[in-house]
């Protein structure tokens, strides 16, 4: 059972279904390859975005930018998903679509040594 998530605003609501859409829409789930209902998974998570940004005094409409950027998404079904996020079974970091580590790239070059994203993605990902 996934936790309770706070209200989100309109505006944050066509956010997430846009970037929803373009990260699942026709694809399967990159773990085990099943269709139908997915979930997209920020790869780096909304909560570390949110703080880098905010702890590096970057602007809110900078943050929301890179927020729902759907390079930092990835299709999983609702198994994979919860599987992931309890840290059952993680996403090998081999399953990460390309356009993750060009985000994370960006980011790198953007922080500096201040917030080493790319060190936070090897954490949460097994080289498997």
């Amino acid at each position: 059972m996934r936790p309770r998530r706070a209200r989100r605003s309109g505006t944050d609501r066509k956010l997430a279904a846009a970037w929803k859409h373009a990260v699942c829409g026709g694809a399967r789930c990159a773990v085990c390859g099943a269709g139908g209902k997915l979930d997209g998974h920020h790869v780096i998570s909304q909560q570390a975005l949110r703080g880098f940004f905010v702890d590096l005094g970057f602007d809110h409409e900078t943050a929301e930018r890179w927020r729902w950027d759907p390079r930092n998404g990835i299709a999983l079904c609702e198994r994979c998903h919860s599987r992931h996020e309890l840290a059952v079974r993680r996403v090998p970091l081999y399953l990460l679509p390309h356009a993750v580590f060009a985000f994370v790239a960006e980011l790198d070059a953007l922080f500096g040594d201040r917030q080493p994203v790319h060190a936070r993605l090897r954490r949460q990902y097994p080289e498997m």
